[in-house]
């Protein structure tokens, strides 16, 4: 607990920690000396921290809260996750809140509202996290999701968060991802990082464990 306090000093970015802070650190060679702790704890020690003044222990505090749901079958966990969410300002941190909320939308309607809501967030690296589940095995068949997709692989401003969705837009097994692919494919207009990133889908596509019925 005291370690990761430390944290404190640390400035999380949109992917993690620095590993170059002292604390990080120090917090890291302290978990690695210890035995992993049973789930229960883990979720304990995350639960305390979720909402705590330092932006660097509410992220990793999402990592221990998350790891100790038993993969988020817990609503009330569920529950104090998404509150935790929609309070928090720092970008970084609310993107790791939505990856970890993010393999339940299916089974919530709420987290799925989140995600719809934070989809259009103002910073790229929160809407990538928020659209990846609708593109993910866990998004089959989710009423709604897919089409939010579709309308931020058209308009969004980020070519990264752009090429991310191509990349992976057969990822929930829809099959308007493949006519949609070879409409980015060949269009003569398409950007090339965009068209890079839709190739790559439709590669995924044909080597998934469930290719398309209608090539």
């Amino acid at each position: 607990s005291f370690q990761m306090c430390s944290l404190k000093e640390c400035k999380p970015f949109d992917d993690g920690i620095p590993t170059s802070c002292e604390a990080s650190k120090n917090y890291l060679t302290a978990r690695a000396r210890k035995q992993t702790p049973p789930w229960s704890k883990t979720n304990e020690l995350g639960a305390k921290y979720l909402e705590h003044e330092s932006a660097a222990v509410r992220y990793q505090a999402v990592g221990l809260f998350s790891a100790g749901t038993r993969s988020g079958e817990d609503l009330a966990d569920q529950t104090r996750l998404v509150a935790a969410a929609k309070k928090e300002k720092v970008p970084g941190v609310l993107a790791k809140m939505l990856r970890a909320l993010g393999p339940m939308h299916g089974r919530n309607d709420v987290i799925k509202g989140l995600l719809i809501e934070n989809a259009d967030h103002g910073e790229a690296c929160v809407r990538m996290q928020a659209l990846w589940p609708f593109i993910s095995k866990e998004g089959k068949d989710v009423p709604g999701t897919f089409e939010k997709v579709v309308d931020k692989l058209e308009k969004d401003p980020s070519k990264e968060v752009r090429y991310y969705l191509c990349s992976g837009l057969y990822g929930s097994e829809n099959e308007k991802a493949i006519p949609l692919l070879g409409k980015y494919l060949t269009a003569k207009d398409t950007p090339d990082n965009l068209c890079s990133g839709c190739l790559s889908g439709a590669v995924s596509a044909w080597v998934s464990a469930a290719p398309p019925r209608n090539p």
